[in-house]
């Protein structure tokens, strides 16, 4: 998991991986949408609410300890 960040790719999804290129290439592929020209890496301290029911918000690195098996992913979503 040393190598893995999670960069902002637009208003709404995170996406953990390697590199910012292969986030917006696994993004694209995956979702068929483009990722904002502005993308942000994202603390692995940030605080996200754990699921839907927003009652506890967790690190983002709990999410990558558990859910981190080499290959991207969407870390949170959010809807606008």
């Amino acid at each position: 998991m040393e190598n893995v960040k999670v960069y902002r790719l637009n208003e709404c999804d995170a996406v953990a991986a390697e590199s910012l290129e292969q986030a917006k290439k696994w993004y694209l592929e995956t979702t068929g949408e483009e990722s904002d020209e502005q993308c942000e890496q994202v603390s692995f301290d940030a605080m996200i609410w754990e699921d839907e029911f927003m009652q506890r918000k967790i690190p983002v690195r709990e999410i990558l300890e558990n859910h981190w098996n080499g290959t991207p992913f969407i870390v949170f979503s959010t809807e606008f």
